[in-house]
């Protein structure tokens, strides 16, 4: 399986052009404005290194999305670049690529960026296979890392999560019920969502987090526990400037002003205007 570096031969096509065409423009700034067109152009022409392909095709030729992801590996393994084209040929197969992208998702052997990669192929491909797989992943963290992180927002956009993620509340850490909550947010009337949201924004310390989270649910019903907060003597700037902005969202009347001389926050941006 040959590693072919298509970025490293795109910079020596640069490098060359530009050595050759330094005289027609007054700086870099005017060549550099040329490297969109400079890089389709380079994409639509036949080269002698792939023996006569063009370089923006010739991933195309190839069906097997196993073999794609394959390649895709070997290049990541390789410490070669991998070709955006490559990673574009496989997007494009669609469903097709998606049970092998799937477990590539879910292979614990695998490396980070293998793993990132698939999740982000599978978002590309808007498929709905990971859901499970992502779900299991949910219940299994104890906090988000970047993996997590995007199977979180890959769930943001599917069918059917509601449910299953009401469902890891109860066993979920601290750090996985704030990640859970930011899900949630979206899915607005429901009733199991916003006592889950207001009692974690009655618990916790992040009140502008929460505010935040409740802002974006959207329902009014909110309101009186924003606005008890906002009158919270103990409350900080930041807070106090979060909790407001999620009440005006609700469509509440903006808190009374209040005092905040000696809070950090406050101070700092104070001093800086």
């Amino acid at each position: 399986m040959k590693l072919i570096d298509f970025d490293g031969r795109f910079q020596e096509h640069l490098r060359l052009w530009m050595r050759a065409n330094q005289k027609k423009y007054k700086n870099v700034d005017e060549m550099e404005a040329l490297m969109p067109e400079l890089y389709t152009r380079w994409l639509n022409e036949p080269a002698d290194w792939l023996e006569g392909e063009k370089p923006g095709f010739y991933f195309d030729r190839l069906e097997d999305p196993a073999q794609l992801i394959a390649w895709m590996r070997a290049y990541m393994q390789g410490s070669v670049p991998v070709p955006g084209q490559l990673l574009d040929r496989i997007s494009a197969l669609g469903e097709a690529a998606a049970e092998f992208l799937t477990a590539l998702a879910g292979e614990e052997g695998a490396s980070h960026e293998e793993r990132m990669t698939a999740i982000g192929l599978l978002r590309e491909i808007e498929s709905e296979r990971p859901k499970a797989l992502y779900l299991s992943m949910l219940k299994q963290a104890e906090r988000p890392d970047e993996l997590i992180e995007s199977a979180l927002e890959s769930l943001k956009a599917m069918r059917g999560v509601l449910e299953p993620c009401l469902g890891l509340i109860a066993g979920a850490s601290p750090a996985m019920r704030e990640a859970l909550a930011d899900l949630l947010c979206e899915y607005p009337g429901d009733e199991r969502v916003l006592a889950f949201l207001a009692e974690e924004f009655a618990s916790s310390k992040k009140k502008a987090l929460y505010a935040s989270f409740l802002g974006k649910l959207g329902d009014e019903r909110a309101l009186p526990a924003l606005e008890r907060a906002a009158g919270d003597p103990a409350l900080n700037y930041l807070d106090f400037i979060e909790i407001s902005g999620a009440i005006l969202t609700l469509g509440g009347d903006a808190p009374p002003e209040r005092e905040f001389s000696g809070d950090p926050y406050y101070e700092s941006l104070k001093n800086s205007e």
